[in-house]
């Protein structure tokens, strides 16, 4: 995997155990360019994604499921990679069974447990949950992500109570959702070691570097075509 090298492309990188490369595109790319740049040196399979709750199984980078937010393969050295601007990433790696993924969870994806249902169609596949690592990259946090107080009592009743904070301004209808937290918690509700699990700290809205906005942000923008790559891939 040389990602690094790639020129045009600045990566942040994550931790999914040995065996494993990950991380995020810092550079603030538009999807399709980032396509056709990183596929010139590491083949990488993405997926148009449109918040479902579909898994697909991939085997090389000329495949682009249609309707479809989470990829999983078992071809080393093909990366496995979903777009944000705010949504969560999540990466797995399941090596006993020679396994990655990737998963792009909005709120509908968090609240539709997509991270629950990849876990559960690796087991399926003969992985051990207890053996495998996880990786959320950057996404926006609780502080940043504002919704109705109606959707908050969605996430509360579905059992992510936890997950759910009044307005920290203490503005009437409003709730506060910590998305990176609920899908470190379904990984542990399946089975995840929780000293297998790494959490980005960085917020895409409001964290900085060098004084200047690094990831690409929907809300930040009021609306952006520009995405942010997470990706890994079996070395």
């Amino acid at each position: 995997m040389i990602l690094s090298d790639i020129s045009k492309v600045d990566v942040m990188r994550l931790y999914a155990g040995p065996g494993a490369t990950a991380g995020v595109t810092t550079a603030i790319s538009l999807p399709a360019d980032l396509r056709s740049e990183v596929s010139r040196h590491t083949p990488i399979a993405l997926c148009r994604q449109t918040h479902s709750l579909n898994i697909a199984l991939v085997d090389n980078a000329d495949e682009y499921p249609q309707d479809t937010d989470a990829l999983i393969t078992l071809r080393k050295g093909l990366a496995v990679g979903v777009r944000t601007a705010d949504c969560v990433p999540i990466l797995l790696h399941a090596p006993d069974i020679g396994a990655v993924a990737a998963i792009h969870a909005g709120w509908r994806g968090s609240l539709g447990q997509i991270t629950a249902g990849c876990v559960k169609r690796l087991i399926g596949m003969g992985a051990s949950p207890a053996l495998m690592y996880a990786a959320i990259g950057p996404a926006i946090c609780a502080d940043c992500y504002e919704v109705d107080a109606e959707l908050g009592h969605r996430f509360a009743e579905a059992g992510y109570a936890e997950c759910v904070h009044p307005s920290p301004t203490g503005l009437h209808g409003k709730s506060h959702i910590d998305l990176k937290e609920m899908n470190r918690l379904q990984l542990l509700r399946e089975g995840l070691d929780e000293a297998r699990i790494s959490t980005s700290e960085y917020c895409t809205r409001h964290s900085l570097i060098r004084q200047l906005p690094v990831f690409p942000s929907y809300r930040r923008e009021n609306g952006t075509e520009e995405r942010l790559v997470t990706f890994i891939a079996m070395t």
